[in-house]
């Protein structure tokens, strides 16, 4: 087992998970692993813009970093909606629909009847919904759209009046509430529990995991898609740095390249906020435990308290955990918009972290980063505010609003 260590530069902090060694630390397969991603990819298949996510691979960017190559995901646009969201939040839409289509008509309902007028018609009165900080909302209003639905999304004041007009936009409600995302979520939590809506949250608590727990087998579309292209294009991949709010996202990422590629597969690396580093702090305590901080543009993965499923996930599978002050994912976006790629603060956090730990030579001795290193990062949105975004990186954005 690794020691602990907490390694500081500035206000970025490495702990390496002490509990990843211990010898028993798999999870169950019948939670998440490779085998669960061939459902969500025939039923996101009935969304008209599904398509694999673009790789890119950056030789030069990574020479400047001291490493071999920099590989990118580009989930900046994924099924037209801005981020991977667009894959968890869906898929958990279409089970639902198709349970209660199955609860209503007395029978199986197959894959290719979700989108029948049969079908539709049963589920008219279905009503999903969730709290949202933009990206997640945005998936599962589309997949109400595309499957038939009704949907109410919950809002904190944070959230750009942009996310909600892009939701108003798919047919979404919209309900402002509280200051931070954590009382959007309460409220819509009350509100479905007392109108028989049926909540999709990416986030889980004990009593509440099988709904998240889809929105986390959505986003395994994602991963295979990444091992299937690192091994197409030869990319000996070494690390893996994978940003995080709730967690709901890196952990069924971590999840697959463990399953898939075992001892042989990369280094990952957890990044969070500085201010919202609710994995770290609960690896480091041994529990789920809520961050204490201030304010982080990273504004989707501003998040005080982490998804218990992820925590439980990431816990026996993620090497690491980095803290990251604003100003890393500044330079990270900085860093892509030179490559052409407009991706927004919290799309460039895995970066960010890349950069954070590249400036400190005890983090890059502690992760065993070097000249031969491949690193994969995901830009997991794209520009949500045009104008941050030209005073961030100097460049004029086509893509936000």
């Amino acid at each position: 087992m690794r020691n602990r260590t907490g390694l500081i530069l500035e206000s970025a902090m490495l702990i390496e998970n002490p509990h990843i060694c211990g010898g028993n630390d798999k999870i169950d397969d019948a939670l998440i692993c490779r085998a669960h991603v061939d459902e969500p990819k025939a039923m996101l298949g009935h969304c008209p813009s599904f398509a694999p996510a673009p790789w890119r691979s950056f030789l030069k960017l990574g020479s400047g970093l001291g490493i071999a190559a920099l590989h990118v995901k580009d989930e900046t646009n994924r099924m037209g909606l801005g981020s991977f969201k667009a894959l968890g939040g869906a898929y958990a839409v279409a089970r639902l629909v198709k349970q209660h289509a199955e609860t209503v008509l007395s029978r199986p309902v197959g894959l290719a009847e979700l989108v029948s007028g049969e079908v539709r018609a049963t589920v008219a009165e279905l009503t999903v919904t969730c709290a949202s900080a933009g990206n997640h909302g945005l998936s599962v209003a589309a997949g109400a759209r595309v499957f038939g639905c009704r949907c109410k999304v919950y809002l904190a004041a944070s959230v750009p009046d942009s996310f909600e007009a892009r939701l108003k936009a798919l047919g979404a409600a919209t309900v402002r509430y509280g200051d931070v995302y954590e009382q959007a979520m309460e409220r819509a939590r009350t509100d479905s529990d007392a109108m028989g809506w049926s909540l999709v949250s990416d986030s889980s608590w004990p009593g509440y995991r099988n709904v998240p727990l889809d929105v986390m087998r959505g986003y395994l579309v994602a991963a295979e898609e990444m091992v299937d292209e690192a091994e197409a294009s030869g990319a000996a991949l070494t690390h893996l740095f994978l940003q995080a709010g709730v967690g709901g996202f890196a952990a069924p990422m971590a999840a697959y390249f463990r399953d898939r590629l075992g001892a042989d597969g990369p280094r990952i690396i957890v990044v969070e906020p500085t201010h919202a580093n609710c994995l770290q702090a609960s690896i480091e305590a041994g529990k789920l435990v809520a961050a204490e901080g201030g304010h982080t543009v990273m504004g989707r993965l501003d998040c005080r308290k982490a998804s218990l499923l992820a925590y439980e996930i990431l816990r026996h599978t993620a090497d690491d955990f980095l803290s990251i002050p604003d100003e890393m994912t500044f330079e990270a976006m900085r860093l892509l918009a030179g490559e052409g790629m407009e991706v927004g603060e919290s799309g460039a956090a895995g970066l960010g972290g890349l950069i954070a730990a590249t400036r400190d030579g005890a983090m890059r001795e502690t992760l065993g980063i070097g000249a031969t290193s491949q690193v994969l990062v995901v830009a997991t949105e794209g520009v949500v505010d045009r104008v941050a975004y030209g005073k961030i990186t100097g460049k004029s954005s086509v893509s936000g609003v």
